[in-house]
């Protein structure tokens, strides 16, 4: 046999391994890339999913928010009602409307040399 024969088929079987293992390596490679970009896109709709759920929970949240504020808003228009005020004065405090008669009209002079205070006069 030809020895530049022999060489050629040895050669030609060296090539032949180192492109099986080129492409194999190529393979491995597409599949990991593959299963990485998988993952990240299984990560990405998760992570998606969770931040759907929390802006739902604060617009619940939210709304929630909205009506006790209703509430409260109507509780203190309540509270602040002069009928309640009137009320709250007369039974707590025992305060009442005075009577006619028991009303005095006082005149208030300005006297800048006597101070800060006026002068009442019955």
């Amino acid at each position: 046999m030809n020895p530049y024969v022999s060489a050629y088929k040895k050669n030609s079987a060296v090539r032949q391994t180192r492109i099986r293992r080129d492409r194999f390596s190529a393979a491995i490679t597409l599949v990991f890339l593959a299963l990485t970009v998988s993952f990240f896109l299984v990560y990405k709709r998760t992570l998606g999913q969770q931040l759907v759920y929390q802006v739902q929970q604060m617009h619940s949240i939210h709304d929630d928010l909205i009506t006790e504020n209703s509430v409260l808003l109507a509780q203190k228009q309540a509270y602040l009602s002069r009928e309640r005020i009137t009320a709250y004065a007369r039974e707590r405090l025992g305060l009442d409307f005075p009577a006619a008669e028991r009303i005095r009209w006082v005149k208030l002079e300005a006297a800048a040399d006597q101070g800060s205070s006026g002068a009442a006069s019955p």
